[in-house]
């Protein structure tokens, strides 16, 4: 899909190629950009005076497997969010007023498809019962990882294991801590990047900008420079977002960056185990 709408004085020439004239641009989601992502397209659509709207859309996928290979199309338009249980305004003819096509892609999964997908994967065909009896209690949940590469550094400990890892945003920069995850100017400013307040920060805005029910997030100075007597090397702390409180703690580790980044990993996971355990 080509965007021609900026061309408008070309229009001769987009009849010539039999083009028609095309925008485009992505919504956001609700915590991203305090609106909802249908009353944007409405008004972008009433605005470009559009015969129709093509809404893609991420899909909740049954098997990793499905992740990025198929594509569903209907007339029917989209729910937002209905794939992991945060319905949203739905994008329908009935809402927007023109027809709406919509283009599904499965892009992400829960959390008790990403361990069946990981004990196949690992050759394990029988778990125990008790671990049957947990994964299938209908208490499933979406988590997106913040630090996407370090996390899975950690856990991709079994071959094949980085095909069942969803995505996250790597935020090394002040700039994309503030403008993707709303990490307040102010708050880095004054405790910094490696801090509590904005460990927290990042792991809330991870969590509203994905739509999951978790988001976990890590911050630090892995080294082997960037230390500070009041931040040595091996400062890192971490946060995990729930729907109801965010929790953060920091660990200082030694000065072997590769170590830091395993190690802060770890916890990190440890602390989404933790708080899943004790919920």
């Amino acid at each position: 899909m080509t965007v021609t709408n900026h061309a408008r004085e070309e229009e001769h020439l987009l009849s010539l190629l039999d083009c028609v004239r095309v925008s485009a641009f992505s919504p956001g989601v609700l915590g991203q950009t305090g609106f909802e992502a249908a009353t944007l397209i409405a008004e972008a659509a009433r605005s470009a005076g559009a015969d129709a709207i093509v809404a893609i859309d991420a899909l909740a996928a049954r098997s990793t497997a499905r992740l990025g290979t198929t594509v569903q199309i209907s007339d029917t338009g989209i729910r937002p969010g209905s794939g992991i249980g945060n319905c949203r305004i739905p994008i329908t003819r009935e809402k927007m007023g023109i027809p709406v096509i919509a283009l599904g892609v499965p892009t992400v999964v829960d959390s008790a498809t990403l361990v069946w997908d990981a004990l196949g994967r690992a050759g394990i065909d029988h778990p125990s019962g008790e671990l049957r009896q947990v994964l299938n209690n209908d208490r499933s949940f979406i988590v997106s990882p913040k630090e996407s590469d370090v996390i899975a550094a950690s856990v991709a400990g079994v071959s094949g294991a980085s095909a069942v890892l969803m995505g996250g945003v790597v935020s090394y920069d002040n700039s994309v801590k503030e403008n993707l995850l709303g990490v307040s100017r102010a708050n880095l400013e004054q405790y910094g990047a490696v801090s509590e307040q904005v460990a927290r920060q990042m792991a809330e805005g991870v969590r509203k900008a994905c739509g999951t029910t978790y988001g976990v997030a890590t911050t630090g100075i892995a080294g082997p420079t960037g230390g500070t007597p009041e931040k040595p090397v091996g400062t890192v702390w971490m946060a995990v977002a729930t729907p109801t409180h965010t929790i953060a703690k920091v660990v200082v580790h030694g000065k072997v960056r590769a170590v830091n980044i395993e190690r802060a990993a770890t916890a990190a996971i440890n602390m989404l185990r933790l708080e899943l355990k004790n919920k």
